[in-house]
């Protein structure tokens, strides 16, 4: 029972010289009982029969709206021919309506005697002013339990969504695999020469962006239903660092930007989810070298005094405004104005990292300022890997980048570009 209305049904009972009190509650579609004993009728208020009579007489005051006074209820028209009256032991009731601020009449304040009682206009003024107190309090439990259904509702909407998506994910997929499969085919018996290859490669480039939007939101899906798995095996970070790059490097000659990477981990072995890291650095690397016209676009691998892998993807690009940075990592959010039209996306991306690197018990944050560039950080508490037919350490100790040391200023180490 709420404290607030046991404490309000304990000081009617002692005001009002009765042996019991009690509050109803509506709640559609049921009306619930809180009620108090006193001593003298100890266990009495939870019998069945009287959960059945204070309905009752609750319900009086409710479709009334007004106070009810039963001087004794044995001989009163309304209660004398109710079978729970007799059996209750209660002859004498007064209750009064208990109100919303808007005036909606939302329950009832009752007092039970246990022989006749003549209430006086002085009761039902004590009564009403009690019952006044307990709007606040029922409106703050009424506010409670409305929070309670929304975010059950909402959960059950979420829920139905992520299955949704992941079903009609699945749908889009699966004829998208099978026209890069036909495409792959019709190269290679000879059918992309001539005219066909620029439409082959349009049709080509056209299924694999569609396809990076059904993966965003599958994997949103997945992870909304709790469907989204991590693997567990050994990888060398330092390996997908580098393959990352290299990806976006045709992307970033087109465009005469400089790739860098500075790996300062030499070779370590991880335990995690190889895929997941990837999708990850490949994520924040492709926005780096998308939103980027001029300069370079850059992949840090380092660790921090506490033995955390930190990778810090960054580059001189134009940069996320101040008040939209709050919200880079929400769903469907893009870096602007006009981003989603310039720049293609769904928006999802940088939602679906916020989550994987959660998962992953890392966090990420961001660094921007307009015209100059962006730098997202991440502190990712993957677990070394250790195999017992290594030889020991190479001496090479990994940078550490730590209150314990002094700021270091990454050396650019620039990879030649394509001709």
């Amino acid at each position: 029972m709420d404290q607030g209305i046991l404490n309000i049904i304990n000081l009617a009972i002692k005001t009002m010289n009765a042996q019991a009190a009690c509050v109803t509650i509506l709640e559609h579609p049921e009306m619930r009982t809180f009620s108090s004993q006193c001593e003298g009728v100890a266990n009495r208020l939870e019998d069945a029969t009287l959960t059945q009579l204070q309905y009752y007489l609750g319900g009086l005051v409710l479709s009334g709206a007004s106070v009810i006074v039963i001087p004794d209820m044995f001989v009163d028209a309304m209660t004398r021919d109710h079978p729970h009256v007799r059996a209750s032991g209660f002859r004498s009731y007064i209750g009064v309506p208990i109100h919303r601020t808007s005036g909606e009449v939302v329950g009832a304040l009752c007092c039970l005697a246990l022989h006749p009682e003549p209430w006086t206009a002085a009761q039902v003024e004590i009564l009403g002013r009690l019952a006044f107190c307990l709007d606040a309090v029922i409106a703050a439990r009424v506010h409670r339990m409305q929070e309670v259904k929304a975010r059950d509702k909402l959960l059950k909407l979420n829920t139905a969504r992520g299955g949704f998506l992941a079903h009609l994910s699945h749908e889009i997929r699966t004829p998208l695999t099978a026209i890069n499969g036909s495409i792959d085919l019709m190269r290679t018996f000879g059918l992309g020469k001539g005219d066909n290859a620029a439409l082959l490669d349009l049709l080509a480039s056209s299924t694999a962006r569609l396809m990076n939007v059904v993966n965003d939101f599958l994997e949103l899906a997945e992870l909304d239903a709790g469907l989204f798995t991590f693997a567990e095996e050994t990888f060398d970070l330092s390996d997908i660092g580098r393959s990352v790059v290299e990806a976006y490097r045709e992307l970033a000659d087109s465009k005469g930007l400089t790739l860098e990477f500075n790996d300062q981990l030499h070779g370590r072995l991880y335990m995690s989810d190889r895929r997941v890291i990837n999708s990850i650095l490949r994520t924040l690397f492709e926005n780096a070298v998308r939103f980027t016209d001029a300069g370079h676009a850059r992949i840090d691998l380092l660790e921090n005094r506490y033995g955390h892998v930190v990778i810090r993807v960054s580059d001189t690009g134009k940069g996320i405004p101040e008040d939209l940075q709050s919200t880079i990592f929400d769903e469907f959010e893009l870096a602007g104005p006009g981003s989603a039209r310039t720049y293609g996306g769904t928006g999802l991306g940088m939602a679906i990292v916020k989550r994987l690197v959660g998962q992953l018990g890392g966090e990420i944050s961001l660094d921007s300022h307009v015209g100059e560039g962006t730098t997202f950080s991440l502190v990712l508490p993957l677990r070394p890997h250790v195999n017992a037919d290594l030889p020991p350490d190479d001496g090479l100790p990994a940078m550490r980048d730590g209150l314990d040391n002094p700021p270091v200023r990454l050396a650019a180490q620039q990879s030649p570009q394509t001709s």
